[in-house]
């Protein structure tokens, strides 16, 4: 994960397939998360959550920032022209600022 760090630029992103973390015991999730938090640290790291089929229920994709990125810097007036210009369906500022929330037993699995 280190070396992913290095060669991305600036403003990059890694996105990675994470854990199931309601088919996996707490500490083989927090342990998944130490090399991200190496390369990355715990404040650029952020985990969503799938819904799927399987994994009892869900499954969990880490994304980690570089420096000159964060998804808590999103610029709403930007967000809201992309969905007026591109006519989404979906995406707007609350979907964006919502993503990275967690229910409450994972975050007190990953503290």
């Amino acid at each position: 994960m280190k070396d992913c760090n290095r060669i991305l630029a600036a403003n990059g992103v890694l996105s990675s397939q994470s854990v199931a973390p309601m088919a996996m015991d707490k500490e083989v999730v927090r342990r998944s998360l130490v090399p991200l938090h190496d390369a990355f640290t715990k404040e650029k790291t952020f985990l969503y959550l799938i819904p799927t089929d399987t994994q009892n229920g869900q499954n969990s994709l880490a994304c980690c920032f570089k420096d000159g990125v964060h998804p808590e810097d999103a610029n709403r007036e930007r967000c809201e022209r992309l969905r007026k210009e591109k006519k989404l369906k979906y995406y707007n500022y609350g979907i964006h600022m919502g993503a990275f929330e967690l229910p409450n037993y994972f975050r007190e699995t990953i503290s």
